[in-house]
């Protein structure tokens, strides 16, 4: 998904173009079970965004954090609702209520993008939302989010796949100028 579709849709009056400070990205040609983007500098709130990544069959792209360069993959550490609308009319809700990550696609290949958010200085909650358009026997949009009840900051961000995967991801900060 182009950054201006994005920026419009959410970022629109709030930040500019050039206020996104792109920290890492990832173009996937071999086979990779996981991307992680490490070292991040400190910023309050992240863009996502991802670009054909292709999964194997029924796989779902996940999504976990660093906090002080620590995985954080403890059981009940994310808890988020995702919508999930098929091209056929049906739709239907994921939750995970206390997973060790967070759900962040549908099935199949996927695009999309998400906001990260700090929250307050260290202490309290990561809050996330994603939106992404999937395309695995049919077509799906999901879109949802959620938070992380965690101490300290977000200093990297781990993508799961559970298969196989080609495509692109980036990272984004966003500074407050």
């Amino acid at each position: 998904m182009p950054i201006g579709q994005a920026k419009f849709g959410l970022l629109g009056g709030v930040a500019s173009e050039d206020s996104l400070v792109l920290l890492d990205s990832y173009e996937i040609s071999t086979s990779t079970s996981s991307i992680e983007f490490r070292n991040l500098d400190f910023y309050e709130t992240y863009f996502l965004v991802w670009n054909q990544l292709s999964t194997a069959g029924s796989s779902r792209m996940t999504m976990q954090f660093y906090i002080s360069d620590v995985l954080n993959s403890t059981s009940g550490a994310y808890r988020s609702v995702h919508e999930i609308i098929d091209a056929n009319g049906s739709s239907g809700q994921i939750q995970n209520n206390g997973g060790a990550s967070i759900l962040a696609t549908a099935q199949g290949i996927t695009s999309g993008y998400g906001y990260i958010y700090q929250g307050y200085y260290g202490s309290g909650y990561r809050q996330y939302n994603l939106h992404s358009c999937n395309r695995y026997t049919r077509y799906q949009a999901a879109y949802g989010g959620g938070h992380s009840s965690t101490d300290g900051f977000i200093d990297g961000i781990k993508l799961n796949f559970n298969a196989t995967t080609t495509g692109y991801s980036a990272i984004y900060g966003m500074s407050n100028s």
